[in-house]
């Protein structure tokens, strides 16, 4: 019986005419005709096998047996595998072979315990031999035959040498097949030394088993999947895998046999890594290390890169490449500059590095590459390597090194430009795009791409005028192409920018044209963010879950082309859809995501002030302000010296409000003067300014200028900004017809789906509060603790604290107490005026202090 890997491929992909030939040789019995059937680990040798033996005739015999690597020195074990099952019910060997007995007996013991113990004598190698010899045409009988030795490169020297006796014995109708791994032989090895003696007395039919092509992987993934499966999708796979057919079908086992989309976006499996990384056990410790720094420095490593970053000599690196091309791991691509055979090795290797193992040999390399000055080519290349692993800071240096000698090169400035905003560098960003869309002229496709990237550059600056003006300038110089590549990426653009300015209706409309045109046009590159500008629209009359499913959508699709800026938009965008409205442990999860994301992609832009924010807002909700404000902190570490451009600024509008939480006015005051010049730009971030400005007077008692702050914030496109200070002004004593008077002007705004819903209820508990509606004011605060949301911790307290003081005006001091206690509860974690209020009132009504909890956020 064939033993192994049944195979996902309900059919056998690409090895007809191989298959045939062996066919053949069983249809051509008389003598004994060999088959030695090569190929790497995983090629197909064992499937071969099976399908062989499934075109025999019925009651074929057929004895198959497997080389063990854990065995090597058993005599016969490889023979004893293949007859095994005939012979392991004998309580004594057979009249027909009465002649082998005692060597029989001796030989079969470990598979045939039945067996009576043999004489107690020495039996020569010769006399073992010429008695397995025996049995093996003894249960063959007089019909055609096969025998089957599997992973001969693994295989004792008895059993190889019982193969090739068998091989000479004339008028025998068997069929003997051997399989093995070439890269496992070495010129001593018994099965080399058998081979040539075969080619010398007989005719052998060798059949070499090749890694499938581009072809022949679409069709196993085809017969997989019953279905064709997306071009990118199968070519992405014979790219992984090098059309190794035991890699493909690992790699579908962890993705699933249901969507073959999801292929594109799986890990490496534990028990595929183990399998590459085994083959690299028996390498000599150089050759491993060559290997591992190989692994790092990516697809394309020149023979002096490799030397220089390994510290190895050129004699002896020549030694190693030769051990490690011989073994199958690395293959000679062009003269002189070396790649792995498979990438799922190079993914392998490079992923059993510790982080701090690989950005050492990403330093080196980075020197070694510097050294070499003038070429030019290596700049270029090491840029494009350094940007694709995410090590952007080498990335910049290289692709400066390479504009030094060619300041007008494309692809450098391209790659200088996105190295540099990766960093933080936004100016350095801006100054190399222009530069690049300078050197475009001409050349529309590259013109539009360059404007493209510029526009967003000078979005991120909070340039609008020029980030507008060059949106327009994309979409006019596409438009003149007609319907291309260049189109749906400035349709793209368009909805983005739309997007970001807050016109739901122009946004969905350039997302829809930028789908259509990359569909129609098979432009993969464009449906990513497409995809994530429609599902990041607000007001757009998608309802939450259809947002959701599109913004996943193109998180997936940008993650299989490598995008990471899309896709960090995408669960940005996403975590704030859901923010209040899915479980916290799921924002956090799909937090790490994102910052895993951003760390492998080297983006300092993304790691730093973007996702901080993000795990700010959750630390809020959770009501953990320690925790928030060290976000805060993570988040200017990660990006020093970054602080003048927005992004930067909405940290400096989270890191304002903790420290006004926690009672330090004079931080959350010198954080506002930073934010100053955001005054008279109409952005939302001038209404969270308004509104920082507003708590903060309202906090020293200066209602007048707290009154003003909150009606300029509702000039903004973000009149939210203004809810927190009403509150904080009416607390402090403002009048509550004044306040109402600023709510009415901003009726008109509403909430997008992502913010806190609870906000009117709070606030119009608040109102009536201080207008001494005690009744109205403990319906709305419930109301405002009884969204199906996770509301932020310190706001249901807030809550539950308005509840118990009105609660208490009613007499209902039992109830209040219970409020109280509740807001004491969410606060457990909230240092600062808030917690103390609310112990403070708890006391009063008579509770007692608790020891610090774990609060159930938003609970009511």
């Amino acid at each position: 019986m064939v033993t192994g890997r049944e195979g996902l491929s309900p059919v056998m992909v690409g090895r007809s005419a191989e298959l045939d030939r062996t066919v053949g040789l069983f249809a051509a019995l008389g003598d004994p005709q060999v088959a030695m059937v090569s190929g790497e680990a995983g090629v197909g040798k064992s499937r071969l096998v099976r399908e062989l033996t499934g075109r025999l005739p019925a009651g074929t015999t057929v004895l198959v047996g497997r080389a063990r690597p854990s065995a090597p020195g058993r005599p016969f074990h490889v023979l004893l595998e293949a007859v095994e099952p005939a012979v392991r019910g004998w309580d004594r060997i057979p009249a027909s072979l009465s002649a082998r007995e005692d060597p029989l007996m001796l030989l079969l013991a470990p598979v045939a315990p039945r067996l009576a113990p043999c004489e107690d004598r020495q039996y020569g190698g010769e006399e073992l031999l010429q008695a397995g010899i025996d049995l093996v045409l003894e249960l063959a009988g007089d019909r055609p035959a096969v025998l089957v030795f599997e992973d001969l490169h693994w295989a004792d020297a008895d059993s190889v040498a019982l193969l090739g006796e068998l091989a000479v014995t004339a008028g025998v109708p068997l069929l003997l097949i051997g399989t093995y791994r070439p890269e496992e032989l070495s010129r001593g090895h018994p099965v080399a030394a058998l081979m040539a003696g075969l080619d010398r007395e007989r005719t052998v039919a060798h059949v070499n088993l090749d890694r499938l092509d581009r072809a022949a992987t679409h069709e196993l993934l085809a017969a997989v999947y019953q279905r064709p499966v997306p071009f990118r999708v199968g070519d992405a796979m014979h790219q992984r895998t090098g059309g190794n057919p035991f890699f493909l079908e690992e790699l579908i086992a962890a993705a699933g046999s249901d969507n073959p989309e999801a292929l594109e976006r799986v890990a490496l499996p534990w028990s595929l890594s183990e399998a590459v990384l085994a083959r690299l056990a028996g390498l000599d410790p150089r050759a491993r290390r060559v290997a591992e720094t190989a692994a790092v420095l990516g697809q394309r490593i020149p023979f002096d890169v490799l030397g220089g970053v390994g510290g190895v000599g050129e004699d002896q690196l020549i030694g190693v490449l030769h051990e490690l091309v011989e073994g199958g791991v690395l293959v000679e691509s062009e003269p002189d500059v070396f790649s792995f055979r498979h990438e799922l090795t190079r993914e392998a290797v490079a992923d059993h590095l510790l982080g701090r193992e690989r950005r050492r040999l990403h330093e080196k390399a980075l020197g070694v590459l510097l050294e070499s000055g003038s070429d030019l080519d290596v700049a270029r290349q090491g840029a494009r390597h350094y940007l694709r692993v995410g090590s952007t800071h080498q990335a910049l240096r290289l692709a400066e090194l390479g504009l030094t000698e060619a300041d007008t090169d494309l692809d450098l400035l391209e790659m200088a430009t996105r190295a540099a905003w990766a960093v933080g560098q936004l100016g350095l960003a801006i100054e190399h795009a222009g530069r690049w869309l300078t050197a475009a002229e001409g050349d529309p496709p590259a013109e539009v791409e360059a404007m493209r990237l510029l526009a967003r550059l000078y979005w991120e600056a909070g340039d609008r005028e020029r980030h507008e003006a060059m949106v327009a300038a994309a979409v006019t110089t596409a438009e003149a192409l007609g319907p291309s590549p260049a189109l749906a990426g400035a349709a793209s653009t368009a909805a983005e920018s739309s997007m970001l300015r807050g016109e739901g209706e122009a946004a969905l409309a350039w997302a829809e044209r930028a789908l259509t045109l990359a569909r129609e046009l098979g432009v993969e590159d464009v449906v990513p963010a497409a995809l994530v500008n429609k599902g990041s629209v607000g007001r757009s009359g998608l309802d939450m879950d259809e947002r959701e499913k599109l913004l996943k959508e193109g998180i997936e699709a940008a993650q299989a082309r490598g995008d990471h800026h899309t896709a960090l938009r995408g669960f940005y965008n996403l975590l704030h859809l859901r923010l209040y409205s899915w479980p916290l442990e799921v924002s956090h999860a799909t937090l790490r995501q994102a910052i895993d994301v951003a760390e492998r992609a080297g983006r300092d832009d993304w790691s730093g002030p973007n996702l901080a924010t993000v795990a700010i807002e959750l630390h809020v909700l959770e009501g953990d302000l320690t925790a928030a404000r060290a976000a805060a902190a993570a988040g200017r570490r990660r990006s020093p010296g970054q602080t003048g451009h927005a992004k930067y600024r909405w940290l400096d509008v989270k890191e304002a409000e903790l420290a006004l939480a926690s009672g330090d006015l004079d931080r959350a005051t010198a954080l506002s003067e930073d934010l100053a010049p955001v005054y008279g730009t109409g952005t939302e971030l001038e209404g969270w300014y308004h509104g920082l400005r507003a708590q903060l007077a309202a906090a020293r008692g200066d209602l007048g200028v707290a009154l003003e702050e909150i009606r300029r914030s509702g000039v903004t496109p973000e009149p939210e900004a203004g809810f927190e200070a009403m509150i904080a002004a009416l607390h402090a004593g403002a009048d509550a017809s004044a306040v109402r008077a600023l709510v009415a002007a901003m009726r008109e705004a509403h909430c997008d789906d992502g913010t806190d819903p609870g906000w009117p209820d709070e606030l119009e508990g608040a109102l009536r509060e201080a207008e001494g509606d005690a009744q109205g004011a403990l319906e709305a605060y419930d109301r405002a603790v009884a969204f199906p949301v996770t509301r932020p911790a310190p706001h249901a307290a807030a809550c539950h604290l308005g509840a118990a003081r009105v609660l208490v005006s009613l007499g209902r001091r039992d109830e209040a107490r219970a409020r109280a206690g509740r807001a004491d509860a969410l606060l457990c974690r909230w240092p600062g005026p808030q917690q103390a209020e609310a112990r403070r009132l708890f006391a009063e009504l008579g509770g007692r202090a608790r020891a610090p909890t774990t609060p159930v956020p938003g609970s009511a």
